[in-house]
């Protein structure tokens, strides 16, 4: 299909999100070898959205690399060159901050650095080769120097109304203003 779509002059883009269910094949190595974003107390669960799923913890190099090469051997080896890196911010079940902790220190600390470190383990892994120079990387959250590592920032689900389009076009602004030179949106539902 892939190379099909490519004959066609269109290239695949596929949805990656930051997360593994407790179900997942990959789940016990990552919980093990600490590539999981930690909680201090409470339930060892980080979102309960189609599974019960805990985020990666891109601040670690070792997570980053790891997740890098399962999406390598599921879609970057076979021609998929285009990545939407969702939930970037990340979200959470319980919104309590001072329960994650990250490789690099707490969440309320380091936080930020999330969506940075996500977009770096996808531009890292597709440059390491040498075959792919322009690395762009469509991802839901950014900061300072995001655009580093080719993030592409979409501002999210947003409604369809001409309020929403308005907000926007100042969120477009603001985002440029803020040094990220690529920015979309998806005005829809």
């Amino acid at each position: 299909m892939i190379k099909e779509l490519q004959s066609l002059n269109i290239e695949l883009l596929v949805s990656i999100w930051p997360t593994v269910d407790k179900q997942s094949e990959n789940y016990e190595h990552m919980l093990e070898h600490g590539l999981l974003i930690r909680q201090d107390r409470g339930l060892r669960t980080s979102m309960d959205f189609q599974g019960d799923t805990i985020h990666a913890d891109f601040t670690n190099p070792e997570a980053r690399e790891f997740v890098w090469q399962v999406a390598k051997k599921n879609y970057y080896d076979k021609g998929v060159k285009l990545f939407w890196l969702d939930e970037a911010e990340p979200e959470y079940n319980v919104y309590d901050f001072d329960v994650y902790r990250y490789h690099s220190g707490s969440v309320l600390s380091t936080g930020n650095a999330y969506p940075v470190e996500y977009a770096k383990a996808f531009y890292e892994g597709m440059t390491r080769d040498g075959k792919q120079e322009n690395v762009v990387n469509l991802i839901r959250c950014a900061w300072a120097g995001s655009q580093k590592w080719g993030a592409l920032l979409w501002s999210g689900d947003i409604a369809s109304s001409w309020q929403a389009f308005r907000d926007q076009v100042t969120a477009g602004l603001n985002v440029g203003i803020a040094g990220l030179p690529w920015w979309t949106t998806d005005i829809g539902e």
